[in-house]
């Protein structure tokens, strides 16, 4: 049995490699590098990958909710709010780190008493917004960058408004729901046989809870750059010693 399902699995592979053979195209040269695109199309897609796929989508992508208070900027509106409010401004280096989260230890404890300051500000400054939020049964309270407040009466209003948006709320697109219509990978190989770049795009039909459908495009873009160059540094054990 166990021999069976190996050959059977050596098999699939050979189809499915000697099918893509096929699909690879040779768009061109620019210098020394040579450009070459592959593209799957739907029916060499094994079923199997789009149940998985849908399977995914509905384990991580989440059900729509029917009520959000969302912000135009929040982080901006809130250093706005402290300066007004405190008549203290804050540096410029503060405001990108807190604001993008990146920052370690040192750089928080050598803040750490205007960033609570801050956090506390933060939650009074945003009660009256909760306050309008919780009298909502469903849709958006949309607060804008001046902190005045738009209300729509479903999500689906409020991101027709703002299309901006529509990533951060995939869940009303996608519906546990998506198939793999086709994916297009564009390569390019230099003179020495290095890959130098690789743009992977998937695109995708999606039907979402109110049997609309949707188009969805998935791009991720590869540059490989200096290869040869990476030292890799020896691990520092201490005062360990490996014991047999």
């Amino acid at each position: 049995m166990e021999r069976r399902l190996v050959d059977f699995a050596e098999t699939a592979v050979d189809l499915v490699l000697g099918e893509l053979k096929n699909n690879v195209v040779q768009l061109g040269t620019e210098g020394d590098e040579t450009i070459y695109q592959v593209r799957v199309a739907r029916s060499q897609i094994p079923t199997l990958l789009n149940a998985g796929l849908s399977l995914f989508v509905y384990d991580n992508v989440g059900v729509p909710v029917s009520r959000f208070l969302t912000y135009e900027d929040e982080i901006g509106l809130l250093f706005q709010r402290y300066e007004a409010v405190t008549g203290e401004t804050l540096p410029e280096e503060f405001r990108a780190k807190y604001a993008s989260g990146d920052y370690d230890d040192a750089w928080y404890q050598a803040n750490r008493r205007l960033i609570e300051r801050l956090d506390t500000f933060s939650t009074d400054w945003n009660a009256p917004y909760w306050t309008l939020f919780e009298k909502k049964d469903q849709g958006v309270l949309y607060v804008k960058a001046d902190g005045s407040v738009q209300d729509y009466d479903t999500v689906q209003a409020f991101l027709t408004d703002h299309p901006e948006q529509k990533y951060h709320y995939l869940e009303y697109y996608m519906g546990g729901s998506a198939a793999l219509c086709d994916v297009v990978c564009t390569f390019r190989v230099n003179g020495a046989g290095k890959l130098t770049a690789n743009q992977i795009q998937a695109n995708l039909k999606t039907t979402d809870s109110a049997g609309g459908s949707h188009a969805m495009q998935m791009v991720l873009d590869l540059t490989i750059t200096d290869y040869g160059t990476t030292t890799v540094a020896p691990l520092d054990v201490g005062d360990r010693v490996m014991r047999s």
